[in-house]
């Protein structure tokens, strides 16, 4: 039974980097506006260790729409691992392959067979592969920590509660809209 699970969990695995690879090289990629403010503002926190160009009235036509959290983390990866910015802005989508690791995680609380459906499920719905597709790269990170966010949510230890601060939080940062959708659900399920 174990080594089924693990069987299906690899398969599945296999599955979201070869969905990933495929919009990675088979087109032109990123084909958006948003590829290029986010390497222009990853480049500059990178270099200087200033984030100037985040405005929350993004809407009101001033410089740019880039949220200050993916740069930021592009920014932190870039420092950590030495490899340049601007080459982590390219393989963002590997958040996505991250997200099939999240869901798995806080599936894994009911079952091993239902998490890895379930990760799948998460990953190939028609909404996250268009987002794959024309390369949204915030809701990439976004994608990966809301099960994180849900896991800890549901966890019954002392620490697991400020970890779901930080990554509610950090949603906050990266994007908008999943915020207002995980404070509504913590709203109606309380």
């Amino acid at each position: 039974m174990k080594k089924l699970n693990n069987l299906l969990f690899v398969l599945g695995l296999l599955l979201i980097l070869t969905i990933t690879l495929y919009f990675q090289f088979s087109q032109i990629y990123p084909k958006t506006g948003d590829y290029i403010p986010y390497l222009i503002i990853t480049q500059q926190i990178s270099s200087t260790g200033f984030f100037s160009s985040f405005n929350p009235y993004h809407q009101l036509g001033v410089e740019t729409s880039v949220q200050p959290a993916a740069p930021i983390i592009f920014s932190i990866l870039s420092n950590i691992t030495g490899i340049n910015p601007l080459f982590i802005v390219k393989i963002s989508t590997l958040f996505f392959i991250l997200s099939f690791l999240s869901a798995v995680i806080f599936l894994r609380n009911y079952s091993n067979r239902l998490a890895i459906l379930g990760g799948l499920t998460y990953c190939l719905l028609p909404l996250n592969l268009d987002l794959l597709s024309w390369g949204s790269l915030h809701s990439f990170i976004v994608l990966f920590l809301i099960p994180l966010f849900l896991y800890y949510l549901i966890k019954n230890e002392n620490h697991s509660w400020i970890i779901a601060s930080i990554i509610f939080i950090t949603v906050l940062f990266t994007h908008q809209l999943p915020f207002l959708f995980l404070l509504a659900f913590l709203i109606l399920s309380s």
